[in-house]
């Protein structure tokens, strides 16, 4: 019921619920424990008349057998017919077969007036016939429930001067329950609109809509306006006059509109706009592949937040904001402003001016943009902003070739989170931070943030001042950037770091030959892993880690720790401090050193090797050390060398070059008083000792082979 990605959960399904009496009939879902389920509800066509299943609200209407698109009944009022130019009508329909036989609505109405009227009855020979007149103070809740005359659909029609905004709050059957969102009724409005702070919102699942919007006092309202309109799949906006509108707000209006193929909005006259907010604008219209908004005028906005604007607009191909006037935008929000738009291949925002922005947060901005392949940001004043997070900036953008960023001022930042920041950008060859100013920063995530940088050949960061840094993660943080050649982070003040794991840090970092952290202040640092540290480091010739204070670490594992770092010729970790680390099993230390092909020389003496009581073949990590010549272990119990009943057999016969000395420091390691305990030395070296050196082994219950 998890998808996982690295650290990332991508898709979670542990509290979904599926009810197959919800769904139609054939459709499939999965549960959260991964079953399948299929739908029950029936939903036919009886002629042109859409019918709903028992139990399910019916929707008012007829539907085009071949498209299923809504039709508006022929039985409903004209409604310009019964327009009053002073008034604003607000129609509401439901099923009256007998499925919903005691209706209840509740709805919130803002009115410009001091009172709104709301009718509920029937229409009778097309007609609407009103049963009862109820009257409401403006800024109330209007609830009503009755049973509507026998074979007539009912109908509820509010009437407020200079309605200022409405909600539909809840649909109810007698015995209370509440339908699905989607099922709510059909709307039909028409008239003045007045709006400030509020918002209309178009009900779920709308295919259909009349509607002829009169600013009032100059002023409109596209706040929420298509929010949750899941079903609509075309909206025509070429009649609308909008050049005297004052729009303010366009925070969620196409939020969720999930089967909106395209949106043209070029006839819209946005001159008069004052808007301050674009948040989650188009946000979750998935199957959008075309939105065109390149002939917007902004110059008048005063834009404070653009988070998630154009989230998860995964079909979309095309996003023109080059003719953006940003010069009077105040923006300070960017999260997830371009989050999983992984279709877009082209976005320029080079021009944009973000001089008087001063933006708190880039998190997943532009996260999971797998084919954007070139960002200029280079224009971009980012002296006034005061960003906490990178967290996930970029990542996943797979296709980004070319990413400038060299001239941001960071000095005012104060960056608490880079974890991600740059994961997974394979592309890129260069990522220009050299002259970030870090001074101010408070980083204490910095696990995988250059993560899969596969293509990087080069990453300046020895200016960073991490003075202020508490990192308590480095896990994965180059990992697989596998041409990366040379990393100078030997000026890092790292002295407050409480970091606890080095899980994979530089894994993978195959063509890498140099890092220079030698100096790097590890005494407050508590690691318990550093489990693939330096995993195929195939060229590193050095180790910047010998002169680390490990004293406080507790490893609980080294496995694959220098793993096929195979130009590596000494590894003297003798000094370092290891008595408290609990390493105890045959796994902690599974290929620490195997395949280091030019190791010449091997001290152990570091490592209590007598808590570990289960070595498997191989699992010293020795495995290929062919030019291995000296071996040293630890003195007294700190030296000894046991198995167990599952893995007898320690193996050191992949080193035909081991010295005589270092063979006898081996045999003087065995624990003695053991059976059935094997040393796999092979031919070449058992040749070395004479038959009294051999002795000291076989003497303590061990097999030479």
């Amino acid at each position: 019921n998890k998808v996982i990605y690295g650290t990332s959960t991508l898709i979670d399904l542990t509290e979904d619920t599926v009810n197959p009496d919800r769904m139609y009939e054939g459709d499939t879902a999965h549960a959260a424990d991964g079953s399948i389920i299929t739908g029950t509800a029936k939903i036919t066509v009886d002629g042109t008349t859409l019918i709903m299943p028992e139990g399910l609200c019916e929707l008012l209407g007829t539907v085009d057998p071949e498209t299923h698109h809504w039709i508006r009944p022929s039985f409903l009022p004209d409604i310009s017919s019964v327009y009053d130019d002073e008034l604003n009508t607000f129609y509401m329909t439901v099923d009256a077969t007998g499925r919903i036989p005691d209706p209840h609505i509740s709805i919130k109405i803002w009115s410009g007036s001091e009172y709104f009227t709301a009718q509920t009855g029937s229409i009778v020979n097309g007609v609407f016939v009103a049963e009862t007149t109820d009257s409401k103070s403006s800024t109330s809740t209007f609830t009503k429930a009755w049973t509507p005359a026998s074979g007539y659909y009912p109908v509820i029609k509010i009437t407020a001067n200079h309605l200022r905004a409405l909600q539909l709050q809840a649909w109810t059957s007698a015995n209370g329950y509440v339908y699905e969102a989607q099922f709510q009724p059909i709307i039909e409005w028409i008239g003045d609109f007045e709006n400030t702070d509020n918002a209309w919102r178009t009900p779920y699942f709308l295919e259909y809509e009349k509607i002829n919007i009169r600013a009032v006092n100059h002023t409109a309202a596209l706040q929420y306006r298509y929010q949750n309109a899941w079903s609509l799949q075309e909206v025509n906006f070429s009649d609308w006059d909008t050049s005297n509108w004052d729009i303010r707000n366009l925070s969620h209006t196409f939020w969720s509109c999930y089967s909106l193929p395209y949106l043209d909005l070029t006839n819209w006259n946005t001159s008069n706009w004052a808007v301050t907010s674009m948040s989650n604008t188009w946000e979750y219209c998935y199957i959008m592949k075309s939105l065109d908004v390149s002939t917007w005028d902004t110059a008048n906005w005063t834009v404070t937040n653009l988070n998630a604007t154009w989230g998860n607009c995964c079909l979309l191909e095309n996003l023109d904001l080059s003719n953006f006037d940003t010069s009077n935008w105040v923006n300070t929000a960017l999260m997830y402003t371009w989050y999983d738009d992984f279709s877009l291949e082209n976005l320029d925002v080079s021009t944009w001016d973000t001089s008087g922005w001063k933006v708190t947060n880039l998190y997943y901005t532009w996260g999971y943009c797998r084919n954007l392949r070139k960002l200029d940001l280079s224009n971009w004043d980012t002296s006034q902003w005061t960003n906490t997070s990178l967290n996930a900036t970029w990542i996943n953008c797979f296709a980004l070739r070319e990413l400038d960023v060299s001239t941001w001022d960071t000095s005012n930042w104060e960056v608490t989170t880079m974890g991600d920041t740059f994961n997974s950008c394979f592309k890129l060859t260069s990522i220009p931070v050299e002259n970030w100013n870090t001074s101010n920063w408070h980083v204490t995530a910095f696990a995988t943030t250059f993560y899969c940088c596969y293509s990087l050949e080069s990453l300046d960061l020895s200016n960073w001042d991490t003075s202020s840094w508490a990192v308590v993660s480095l896990a994965n943080t180059w990992n697989n950037c596998t041409n990366l050649r040379f990393l100078d982070i030997s000026t890092w003040d790292t002295s407050d770091w409480a970091v606890t794991s080095l899980s994979g840090t530089w894994n993978g970092c195959r063509n890498l030959e140099f890092i220079f952290a030698n100096n790097w202040d590890t005494s407050n640092w508590e690691v318990t892993t550093m489990a693939n540290i330096f995993n195929n480091c195939f060229k590193l010739k050095s180790l910047p880690i010998v002169n680390w204070d490990v004293s406080n670490w507790r490893i609980t594992t080294m496995e694959n720790a220098f793993n096929w770092c195979m130009s590596l010729t000494e590894l003297d970790l003798s000094d370092w401090d290891t008595s408290d680390w609990p390493m105890t099993t045959a796994q902690s230390i599974s290929c620490a050193f195997r395949f280091c092909l030019l190791l010449t020389n091997l001290d152990l003496s570091f490592m209590d090797l007598s808590k570990i009581t289960e070595y498997r073949a191989g699992s010293w990590g020795t495995e290929g050390l062919r030019m291995l010549q000296n071996v040293v272990l630890g003195s007294g119990n700190n030296g000894k060398l046991v198995t167990s009943t599952r893995y007898p057999i320690i193996r050191f016969d992949w080193s035909p070059l081991l010295t005589r000395e270092s063979i006898l420091n081996i045999f003087a390691g065995l624990k003695s008083g053991v059976s059935g305990k094997t040393l796999q030395l092979g031919s070449a070296n058992l040749n070395k000792m004479t038959a009294d050196e051999k002795a000291i082994a076989t003497n303590k219950g061990w097999t030479l082979i």
